[in-house]
């Protein structure tokens, strides 16, 4: 990790705060007021936090993202017993392939020495294809998603996970200066559409919103990681 890339990186995420901050307004008419009072500014802001996290483990390597990784599993696993995850088999299922999937985050370094850009630009991607998903679907969604996967969600908001993996390529190419092939992109943009669903599909079995709020705005840690962690392990093994 160079200071050069860290500047980039910085700025990159810091510019994708305000635009997003920006673009939330006219769900709130324009009013500030509204916005800074609602948990989609509560969201945004928890952002930062989270990026400190992804930043702690570009630098400190393998360890952190071990730590990081076993912090994530066990917050999950509380919610999961939190929730009575274990009375549905669909979310004991869904539980298992989130662990399998998080796993990743640790073997990233593992099997790509020295990859620590490339899993920024996955992060970035991944991220993008999620902040893409959710403003489609809330400007554009009127085909919403069958009822037993969630019929808050739309498919206007699953077509934005493709186009905001799109997004987010670029914007590496651009600021961050790296890339990674298109097939990956294509596929972190599916991988993110697919944990989202699963989740999704998973939450509707418990009769549930979300899995908790462990990151405030975001939900639960289930719900935060959930398309990152199948975008971590499927670009993972395209790379490899």
């Amino acid at each position: 990790m160079t200071p050069d890339f860290m500047l980039r990186f910085s700025a990159l995420l810091v510019g994708l705060i305000v635009v997003g901050s920006i673009v939330c307004l006219p769900l709130y008419k324009w009013k500030l007021r509204a916005f800074f009072a609602s948990s989609l500014f509560l969201k945004t802001i928890w952002w930062v936090p989270i990026f400190i996290v992804l930043v702690a483990i570009l630098y400190g390597g393998v360890a952190v993202a071990i730590v990081v990784t076993l912090f994530i599993m066990l917050a999950a696993t509380v919610e999961f017993i939190r929730n009575r995850g274990y009375r549905s088999n669909v979310a004991v299922a869904y539980f298992i392939l989130f662990l399998f999937l998080m796993a990743h985050l640790g073997l990233w370094f593992v099997y790509l020495l020295g990859s620590a850009m490339v899993l920024a630009t996955v992060c970035v991607i991944s991220v993008l294809s999620d902040v893409t998903a959710f403003f489609l679907g809330n400007y554009a969604g009127n085909h919403k998603l069958p009822r037993w996967i969630n019929n808050r969600k739309s498919w206007e908001g699953v077509l934005g996970q493709l186009i905001g993996a799109g997004i987010g390529a670029l914007l590496c190419w651009w600021i961050l200066q790296t890339t990674v092939p298109i097939l990956v992109v294509a596929s972190i943009g599916i991988a993110s559409a697919f944990g989202d669903i699963v989740n999704s599909i998973a939450k509707r079995s418990l009769n549930i919103k979300d899995w908790g709020q462990t990151i405030p705005g975001h939900g639960g840690m289930l719900d935060r990681m959930s398309s990152l962690s199948a975008a971590l392990a499927v670009s993972l093994w395209l790379l490899i």
